[in-house]
């Protein structure tokens, strides 16, 4: 597949950098203003890229889509390939996950019930969700279990919340808890592609959606018909899911990421959609980040969740359009 997404590139005029098996180049999240060569990351072996700025996940096909619908010939690139590259339908399959070690109840340690406890996350919660932590354990989906090429992901020292499709286990999210990259982890094959708690809301009332379980598991302390979407892709699968909601209240990341699910739901879903956040930002590695329901206290929650807006007004205000003294109407 090397071969391939550098004729993609190639044909789109984009620069990049080989590394092994991985190609760098500048992100193609339309949204996002890449500058820097590296941020985004496309693993030839497993046929998906990722944005480490802003969290942007494509496949081969959906990274065509996004680089540019109109190609140009240039020279002896292969046109007819790159222009062959249409998003396909998606097709996910769900795989349960097999653990190899052991998964602790966390109410025995303090480290880690300090940890959660710390970003905003109850007892209740904790129990209801059935949440574990490892030292170290690996995690590796079914379908590819008995596959000698494939490797399971190492999970050491971290929260392990599952996840749960249909009544059925399907991946772990796997959390550091002590400040390591990546802070979040899932099982390899195992997909999260659809919306976490979604089995568990009333449909007929306005169901809260925001972007991690992290974020989640704060808010449901204030509200419990909240789903996550596991970033701030909003695929096709998801949004299927999503035009089952009738009234959708957003609580988005005052941050890009935020932006590009409000331009995602404004163009394509369907039903009543408000959207509230934080507008509040801080300063981290030099870089501008945005506060999200975890960074809030639960009054704030409650405040940003009865002071909603226009997916309009928060599109104009996340881009810097418009930042109004009155901030809610």
């Amino acid at each position: 597949m090397i071969q391939d997404v550098e004729q993609l590139l190639l044909t789109h005029g984009i620069k990049y950098q080989k590394k092994g098996n991985k190609i760098l180049c500048l992100c193609p999240n339309p949204n996002h203003n890449d500058k820097h060569v590296g941020s985004f990351s496309f693993d030839t072996i497993k046929g998906v890229g990722h944005c480490f700025s802003c969290g942007c996940a494509v496949n081969i096909f959906s990274f065509n889509k996004l680089l540019g619908e109109k190609l140009e010939y240039k020279g002896d690139v292969n046109y007819e390939f790159a222009k062959s590259l249409k998003p396909k339908k998606e097709e996910v399959v769900y795989t349960k996950p097999i653990v190899y070690g052991k998964l602790y109840d966390p109410f025995y340690d303090n480290r880690v019930m300090d940890f959660l406890h710390g970003i905003g996350w109850s007892d209740e919660f904790i129990e209801e969700k059935s949440v574990k932590y490892c030292r170290y354990c690996e995690m590796i989906g079914e379908n590819i279990v008995n596959d000698i090429d494939e490797k399971p992901t190492v999970m050491e020292n971290r929260i392990c919340i599952p996840i749960y499709k249909d009544g059925k286990l399907v991946n772990y999210e796997c959390r550091t808890f002590k400040n390591e990259f990546p802070k979040v982890k899932y099982v390899k094959s195992c997909s999260s592609n659809f919306l976490y708690n979604f089995e568990n809301v009333d449909l007929e009332k306005p169901v809260i959606l925001t972007e991690s379980i992290k974020n989640l598991g704060h808010g449901w302390s204030v509200n419990k018909n909240i789903i996550s979407s596991f970033g701030n892709q909003i695929t096709d699968k998801k949004l299927e899911m999503l035009q089952k909601i009738k009234n959708l209240i957003l609580f988005a990341d005052f941050d890009m990421g935020g932006l590009t699910m409000v331009r995602k739901l404004r163009e394509e879903y369907e039903g009543n959609l408000r959207v509230t956040f934080c507008p509040k930002q801080y300063k981290k590695n030099n870089e501008t980040k945005g506060f999200d329901m975890n960074d809030c206290s639960l009054d704030e929650i409650k405040f940003y969740l009865e002071h909603t807006m226009s997916a309009e007004k928060a599109e104009r205000i996340l881009s810097g359009e418009n930042e109004d003294d009155i901030f809610w109407t």
